[in-house]
């Protein structure tokens, strides 16, 4: 899972900047922000709850940052008014969604339990849940072409990420402290 997210931040990136699609790059954030989580997530078999709770942190702040980012860049795509190509877009969406997919159902026994399992569980979700959206918007724009899908859908990733970054704050900060049962 890790590798394939590793690589189709690379295919998201270089699909971004050819069709000019913030909602593809907000993606390719993401499939970043999961290679590292899966790693991390992996070496962490075994620790104890306050190791565990540190990278539930850890996964909020990697969740937190690029949904700010992908705030303000949504922000500046909006302002140049350029719509995305909704042909690249589109099919990028669609392989990333298999591959999120396929992730997801790997991760659908870890949903619940501690921050660290619960984050990279929300991460891939957010993911899966993005691609849907980054191809409905590809869809609208093939149609009606406007930047505004591409704006809606970057927001909406941003604010899943900021969701689930505050969620999982909450949840490492009382496993921290021994009050939220280990997974």
């Amino acid at each position: 899972a890790a590798v394939l997210n590793f690589l189709m931040m690379f295919v998201e990136v270089g699909g971004a900047l050819y069709a000019n699609s913030i909602a593809l790059m907000a993606d390719a954030i993401d499939f970043l922000e999961d290679s590292i989580t899966y790693v991390l997530a992996i070496a962490l078999i075994g620790l104890g709850h306050r190791p565990r709770a540190a990278f539930g942190a850890m996964t909020a702040f990697l969740m937190f940052v690029p949904g700010i980012w992908i705030a303000w860049k949504t922000i500046n795509q909006l302002l140049e008014g350029l719509p995305p190509d909704p042909l690249p877009m589109g099919a990028i969406g669609l392989l990333a969604l298999a591959v999120n997919v396929y992730c997801a159902f790997i991760l659908l026994p870890h949903r619940k339990g501690d921050s660290a399992h619960q984050g990279v569980w929300l991460s891939t979700r957010n993911d899966a849940i993005a691609n849907i959206a980054i191809v409905l918007a590809a869809v609208i724009t093939a149609f009606w072409a406007s930047v505004w899908p591409d704006v809606l859908v970057g927001l909406g990733i941003a604010a899943l990420n900021l969701h689930a970054a505050f969620l999982i704050a909450i949840l490492a900060w009382q496993e921290w402290q021994g009050k939220a049962p280990p997974g």
